[in-house]
C-alpha cells in the first residue's frame, strides 16, 4: 500500500502545475517530498503543499483543500497505520 501511495503521489507531482518552474526546482520538491514521506515526516510533507492545493489521497474518497485535512490524511496513513513494531527513524 505504501509503495503504491508513493508511486501515485510521485506521478501526480510530476504532472502537477503546482510545482511550476525550472525542472531542477520541481525535482528538488519531489526529492523533499520523497524524503519526508520515507521518514514519516508529516510536517515536512504538509509544508510542501500550496495553500490552494486540492488533494485526493490514494486511500481516500474525499477531496480536501485545507492544510489541516492534508495533515490528518498523512498522519492516518503514515503514523497510525504503521505495522506493529515499526518504528520511526529518529
Amino acid at each position: 500500500m505504501r509503495n503504491l501511495l508513493v508511486a501515485v503521489v510521485l506521478f501526480a507531482s510530476l504532472c502537477s502545475t503546482a510545482i511550476a518552474g525550472p525542472k531542477e526546482d520541481a525535482l528538488q520538491v519531489l526529492e523533499k517530498w520523497t524524503k519526508a514521506f520515507s521518514n514519516s515526516d508529516v510536517d515536512g510533507i504538509v509544508k510542501l503543499y500550496a495553500a490552494d492545493t486540492t488533494f485526493l489521497g490514494t486511500g481516500s474518497k474525499t477531496v480536501v483543500v485545507k492544510s489541516d485535512e492534508i495533515r490528518k490524511y498523512f498522519e492516518q496513513a503514515l503514523l497510525n497505520n504503521r505495522p506493529r513494531g515499526a518504528k520511526l527513524d529518529s
